[in-house]
């Protein structure tokens, strides 16, 4: 009706789902830390900073945000060239795009940081289902879906892609093409396939359906 306002937003992080073995009662879980509540979370009040000192105490770095955002294509692109440049030793070249990203406003040593590891060996079931997921997800070229997924995997530290990725998409103990016979499906986040072995969703820990 004309002037309801509905409950506020649920905080980053939060999402509203349904417990099957309690009538469909309504709870909320965190995504990110796991943790669930009967109660419906709310933005937590701002909060003072504290006094300044006089004794000027010397004050940490601010941290990095975090995950990375991705950049436009143009720059991604740009950034790309610039490493393949370094690698074959074109410095002239190197130097030039270098100097277009600064002049964005981009640090490209920021955003392609040298990685020599392959933490592919690393990986548990739940990395290599979500490789899996986000492969399935450009061969069928839902591109939305596969950015969200890499941008998730980039916040673990693995990058599945680019002149920056540091795991092999083609290893054979991993990223099965077949379903396999009761996998399923998270009706809170969406999030497949889930291996039937699974009791709770990979993604956001909702219980599995009955």
């Amino acid at each position: 009706p004309p002037g309801h306002v509905g409950p506020p937003a649920l905080p980053l992080g939060w999402v509203e789902a349904q417990d099957p073995r309690y009538d469909n009662a309504t709870y909320y879980f965190h995504t990110r830390t796991k943790e669930t509540s009967w109660t419906r979370p709310e933005e937590p009040l701002p909060t003072l900073p504290p006094p300044l000192r006089e004794s000027r105490e010397q004050l940490p770095p601010p941290l990095r945000a975090t995950p990375r955002q991705p950049q436009t294509p143009e720059v991604e692109q740009q950034l790309d060239e610039w490493v393949t440049a370094k690698r074959n030793r074109e410095y002239e070249v190197a130097d030039g795009l270098r100097s277009l990203l600064k002049a964005r406003g981009i640090d490209p040593d920021e955003e392609r940081p040298r990685k020599d590891v392959d933490v592919s060996k690393r990986l548990d079931e739940e990395h290599h289902l979500l490789i899996a997921t986000w492969i399935e997800a450009k061969r069928s070229k839902n591109f939305d879906k596969a950015d969200e997924i890499r941008i998730e995997l980039r916040a673990m530290g693995i990058d599945p892609d680019g002149s920056r990725s540091n795991i092999n998409t083609r290893n054979p103990h991993g990223y099965a093409k077949e379903l396999r016979p009761g996998d399923w499906r998270c009706a809170a986040c969406g999030a497949h396939p889930n291996f039937a072995s699974r009791s709770a969703c990979y993604k956001c820990s909702a219980p599995k359906p009955p």
